[in-house]
């Protein structure tokens, strides 16, 4: 039946593909990335048990979702989106529309930082190893923290690049792109520096501002220790942390970031998305009685 339904990651596929899918859920839930959908699909899963959920619908961009959103505002089918934060607080651009929740958090990967999960994950990788030898040689906290340290430049000039509107690629960077060949624990500070090089450029061209000013000033909203990350992406923090724990641990397997954050996902309690999870479960109510209420 799967082989039916068109595969392409444009808009009208990915809507086509929805559609027919709906009949296998009592309720539809969109996100945003076509590559992130059987992630959601176990994080949703773990937080609405009681729901039969067959599918996850990611809609191909934030925008693609906000405007099917708006265009199926007054279906009588209970839809959810789920919108990532990125930045759109800080840059006041969040849009409220009904059925669409935006996290709390810059992306979903966020929520997987539980302290407990990687601990988990470790033990996959290490099936001998006891937790409180794993905690110990590898201290959570202080090693959150001198990731979220190291990216905090970098994240500051991603947001003062959005400020501006200066249109150049910033937030869509893969993080192996600011690291070197031969060390993945942290970011390479010549990709950095030339990285920075053409933002400074872009940015005196269209403001006459100076780049390490800016930065001072973004940088207030990056708080290192915040270890929920709330305004770096999670999937950056998760890639540094993946390449420490495979230099700690001499780990000879080599996962993808994809197959670590669904592993993250299995051991996580989500503890942090009940307020989500209480937000969406009172829209659903709320719809389902006006559903039922005679006219």
């Amino acid at each position: 039946m799967d082989q039916s339904i068109p595969r392409d990651d444009d808009p009208g596929s990915l809507y086509a593909k929805s559609v027919f899918f709906r009949q296998f859920n009592d309720i539809d839930f969109y996100v945003e990335d076509a590559d992130q959908e059987n992630l959601y699909f176990t994080i949703l899963k773990k937080l609405f048990s009681t729901v039969k959920i067959g599918n996850i619908f990611p809609l191909g961009g934030k925008q693609n979702l906000i405007q099917r959103a708006i265009r199926e505002a007054e279906d009588r089918r209970i839809s959810v989106y789920i919108a990532d934060k990125d930045f759109d607080d800080i840059l006041n651009t969040t849009q409220i529309v009904k059925g669409v929740f935006y996290l709390d958090r810059y992306c979903i990967e966020n929520f997987l930082l539980e302290e407990s999960a990687v601990v988990e994950y470790i033990k996959s990788e290490h099936p001998r190893l006891k937790a409180e030898a794993i905690r110990q040689k590898m201290n959570y906290g202080n090693e959150l923290r001198d990731i979220l340290n190291s990216l905090s430049d970098i994240f500051a000039v991603f947001l003062l690049i959005q400020f501006h509107q200066l249109h150049y690629k910033c937030t869509s960077l893969k993080p192996e792109k600011l690291c070197n060949e031969t060390d993945n624990t942290r970011p390479d500070k010549h990709a950095i520096e030339n990285y920075f090089r053409f933002v400074a450029k872009r940015l005196s061209e269209s403001t006459n501002l100076k780049l390490h000013q800016e930065i001072e000033k973004f940088k207030s909203h990056f708080d290192v220790n915040d270890l929920t990350a709330r305004n770096l992406s999670g999937e950056y923090v998760i890639w540094y942390l993946m390449h420490r724990i495979k230099k700690y641990f001499n780990s000879d397997s080599h996962p993808s970031l994809d197959s670590v954050r669904y592993r993250l996902a299995q051991y996580c309690t989500f503890e942090s998305l009940e307020n989500l999870k209480n937000s969406i479960n009172t829209y659903i109510t709320d719809r389902t009685t006006r559903a039922i209420e005679p006219k």
